[in-house]
């Protein structure tokens, strides 16, 4: 009786050993999933804030070169916050235009989100217009 009682323990012992070993295992995995998510997500954002950044850049010029042919086109462009971008064209812009030059690159780029935007006075410190694509 003694011997198989001993067998019984040493299995329930290597049961548990089994048990706890594939819970950490699983855990593990669980854990590696989520930090790859999270690397993921962080470059699809850069990538995104990237194509954006390149797209009013191209915008920009565009707008600044219908009006000043040749010109060279320094950074127009700023990023204040996630999502948030100021471009200087210092020239009076077409809002049917510039919706259409940022529908077009957005196209070309494969960015499909809803954006805003809208066109600022600096003289006046007044918003001339804004809309939501």
């Amino acid at each position: 009786m003694g011997a198989a009682l001993y067998f019984e323990t040493m299995n329930s012992i290597t049961l548990r050993l089994v048990i706890v070993l594939a819970a950490l295992s699983i855990s593990g995995l669980i854990i590696m999933q989520v930090l790859l998510l999270q690397k993921a997500f962080r470059q699809e954002e850069k990538s995104f804030s990237h194509n954006v950044l390149l797209s009013l850049k191209s915008v920009a010029t565009q707008l600044i070169r219908l009006d000043q042919p040749g010109a060279v086109v320094a950074d127009p462009v700023e990023q204040l916050a996630d999502n948030y971008y100021v471009v200087m064209v210092n020239d009076a812009v077409d809002a049917g235009l510039l919706e259409s030059l940022l529908q077009k690159e957005f196209t070309q780029r494969n960015i499909a989100v809803n954006f805003e935007y809208g066109i600022h006075n600096c003289q006046t410190n007044r918003m001339v217009f804004g809309n939501s694509v």
